[in-house]
């Protein structure tokens, strides 16, 4: 076995060894859907109904967005049956519904009821202004507004497994180990944040997001070569 033979075998084993933590994917996700069945705590839904045109019911539910528009509808005051406009995953739907109705308070048509009277647009700016994202936004735009993604979930952690699992031996307190390490990794993601990339955390694998504003800025400098380019970040939608 030759010099460069033995040094690529030990580069794998090397590699293989970094894996066996999690696996980093080298080619970047430039589409991507969010998973089908995908939730977090629950849904913050927008409804219309054909007999109340330029009305909208706001409200949330822990199910899913058509089961509540299929139980509203079966009021016998209900002329026709609603319509399910826009669903936004939510961490803490009852919170952020009564955020979003604060902030339309003015669209809305009485102060016991979910309805307001406004134009769809004007909805969309209140959720997102309240960091939600609609269910059929894809992966890369979701990355616009988010260093780090996931579509895993963990119920807990227990620092001394997960040492433990990764291979770390470590010494002193778990807890400011774990936020060092955080840190630590924080940098490595703004430093990627700062190139138009965001992080994927999925099934096990560590991915990278082309950012939906990095790749239309990309096609932009395609089109306009002689545009000075400038670094991705700088167009990054604000959240």
């Amino acid at each position: 076995m030759t010099v460069k033979s033995d040094e690529v075998k030990v580069s794998e084993i090397r590699q293989n060894i970094i894996d066996r933590v999690i696996k980093l994917e080298e080619e970047p996700i430039r589409q991507m859907k969010i998973p089908e069945g995908f939730t977090l705590g629950g849904w913050v839904y927008v409804l219309s109904n054909p007999a109340m045109p330029g009305i909208y019911k706001i409200g949330m539910t822990t199910t899913t967005p058509e089961i509540r528009a299929r139980e509203v509808s079966q009021g016998t005051g209900v002329p026709l049956p609603y319509v399910v406009e826009l669903a936004y995953f939510s961490e803490s739907p009852r919170n952020d519904e009564a955020e979003i109705h604060e902030c339309l308070d003015v669209r809305r048509l009485a102060s016991n009821r979910e309805f307001f009277k406004c134009d769809l647009e004007e909805i969309i700016d209140a959720c997102l202004g309240q960091g939600l994202h609609e269910r059929n936004a894809s992966v890369e735009q979701i990355a616009d507004r988010c260093d780090v993604i996931t579509f895993d979930h963990r119920s807990k952690l227990n620092l001394t497994e997960l040492f433990e699992d990764v291979g770390i031996d470590t010494f002193g307190n778990e807890l400011a180990i774990a936020e060092g390490l955080i840190r630590m990794a924080a940098r490595n993601v703004k430093r990627q944040a700062m190139d138009g990339l965001s992080i994927l955390i999925h099934d096990g694998k560590v991915s990278r997001v082309v950012q939906e504003i990095t790749q239309q800025y990309e096609s932009y400098l395609a089109a306009n070569p002689d545009a000075e380019p400038r670094p991705p970040s700088i167009y990054k939608t604000p959240f």
